[in-house]
């Protein structure tokens, strides 16, 4: 009779779900409560990104048959950050693009991550703009560790939101290099040397537009207007960012803003530091007399005692 090894709880649907091989991304129960928009309501879509991002950050365990050793390895080989795009994200998650894009802001706002984009070399030659996320383990700490960190932060009178990297009321999205993303394989190797390196093509404009549609917001420029800068600029963002700053400096009022701006970009102005004025009053705000100071100090040399 042989025998066989059965591992029950003594309730059926335990057993049957024991059975099954489940494997996913791990959720800690505080991120219900800390990764919160503005309402203090859970952001869910966040939530399961971020899992997925931790999962590829922590180390794999690997065994060696031989010597029983263990030694443990980050699961993406060539890089130091994780590479990642708003379309890998988009059909994993099965959402769109957008909602791939706001959430990885929404996460950058927090602290949690960091994106940087770079330009890479594929089989296909060099692609720009490729972004790569970056996780803050501190930042990660505070928010699945809420209480214990509020006790070790007591003495400094500092709360979580201040130390991962402040409220999503006051979100302002960080900006790195050219802001791009592109579509790209495993394989892929990282060019870190080259940088403000432009697209040769048109094919991640939207991406681009999404990203200066935030920079170009408060100006309230219609969609086309914003294509047209951006096309301008080489799909080069950190060229937009600029002549933004050099419109901020205008004294003068320009009518048709998108025009100047894609001049600003084909010609790449330049900020201007102006060097201080001198204070005027109503004291000295009158023309100076000139004088002859060496005709003066003869005539005061022969004057008679």
């Amino acid at each position: 009779m042989e025998n066989t090894f059965k591992n029950s709880t003594n309730n059926p649907i335990v057993d049957a779900v024991g059975q099954m091989n489940l494997t996913g991304n791990i959720i800690p129960e505080s991120w219900y409560h800390t990764i919160v928009n503005e309402k203090g309501k859970v952001n869910l879509l966040a939530v399961h990104i971020l899992s997925d991002i931790v999962y590829w950050y922590r180390p794999t365990e690997v065994r060696d048959e031989n010597t029983l050793s263990v030694t443990y390895e980050k699961k993406f080989k060539d890089n130091d950050f994780l590479q990642r795009s708003y379309d890998q994200l988009s059909e994993k998650f099965n959402i769109s693009k957008k909602q791939a894009r706001y959430c990885i802001v929404f996460l950058e706002s927090l602290g949690l991550i960091k994106r940087h984009f770079r330009t890479i070399q594929s089989p296909i030659g060099p692609l720009a703009n490729v972004m790569f996320i970056e996780l803050v383990p501190e930042c990660l700490k505070a928010i699945t560790y809420p209480d214990s960190y509020k006790e070790t932060s007591k003495n400094d009178d500092s709360s979580i939101q201040d130390d991962i990297g402040g409220s999503t009321n006051s979100y302002t999205p960080a900006y790195d290099n050219n802001v791009t993303d592109t579509d790209t394989t495993p394989d892929i190797t990282t060019n870190t040397s080259s940088q403000n390196t432009t697209l040769s093509n048109d094919q991640n404009m939207p991406s681009v537009v999404d990203e200066a549609k935030d920079l170009f917001r408060d100006l309230n420029l219609p969609d086309k207007d914003i294509i047209s800068i951006v096309r301008a600029s080489g799909n080069n963002l950190d060229k937009c960012r600029t002549a933004l700053e050099v419109f901020s400096q205008q004294t003068t009022r320009i009518n048709n803003i998108a025009g100047w701006l894609i001049k600003a970009v084909e010609n790449n102005y330049q900020l201007q530091h102006k060097s201080p004025e001198a204070k005027k009053n109503s004291f000295n705000n009158f023309e100076q007399r000139q004088y002859n100071f060496d005709d003066i100090e003869q005539k005061l040399l022969c004057r008679p005692l």
